[in-house]
């Protein structure tokens, strides 16, 4: 039996009405990290990562300049509701990944903001030693 553990995406009070534009309501935000796959979801917008493809995670600041929600950032697209509290998911290899109007983009990483970012980190590096 495959084991979850689930962190909600943080998202600042401040934006919390304006997430829900894109279906950002309170349980269609969060990170499920699994034994063969992390799954993210940011309301409509849906990624998976494979375990045997993610290489680490650590901690990352994120600019208000790249913006909140589904955004691209320096090195990869994010799911992002607060520019704290963001970890960066590293990837082994590129991989694709849902940009605007259906287009799909190959990137190394990937961002997310979430409520505990250690234990976040924790969980992913638990999964892939």
């Amino acid at each position: 039996m495959e084991r979850h553990t689930r962190f909600d995406i943080h998202i600042d009070p401040l934006w919390r009405a304006p997430m829900l534009l894109i279906g950002g309501a309170r349980g269609q935000c969060f990170v499920d990290v699994g034994d063969s796959e992390i799954e993210l979801k940011l309301g409509f917008n849906h990624e998976h990562l494979p375990i045997t493809n993610v290489a680490g995670a650590e901690r990352a600041e994120w600019s208000m300049f790249y913006g909140l929600g589904h955004r691209l950032g320096p090195n990869g697209p994010g799911y992002i509701g607060s520019t704290s509290n963001v970890v960066q998911i590293n990837l082994k290899k590129e991989q694709d990944f849902h940009m605007l109007l259906g287009i799909r983009a190959p990137y190394a990483s990937f961002y997310v903001s979430v409520d505990d970012p250690e234990a976040f980190i924790m969980a992913i590096q638990a999964k892939i030693t």
